[in-house]
């Protein structure tokens, strides 16, 4: 486990699943083997940043990477 992030969610949209106004969420992180057939889409760490930097949950990422947040 990295750590923990907290959403903070004042005025949820329409179908939100979460708890209001806080929801705390456990972070993992987790190798993926290189031949392995995940679903969704693969960042290399060097496109991870301008895409996920926006999130909450970015500085724990980046700390596995090794990237600077």
């Amino acid at each position: 486990m990295l750590g923990h992030v907290r959403n903070a969610v004042t005025q949820p949209s329409e179908g939100y699943p979460w708890p209001v106004p806080d929801a705390y969420f456990s972070v993992f992180h987790c190798e993926v083997p290189s031949d392995s057939e995940g679903h969704g889409e693969w960042l290399a760490p060097s496109a991870a940043r301008a895409q996920l930097q926006a999130r909450h949950w970015w500085p724990l990422a980046a700390h596995v990477l090794g990237l600077a947040y």
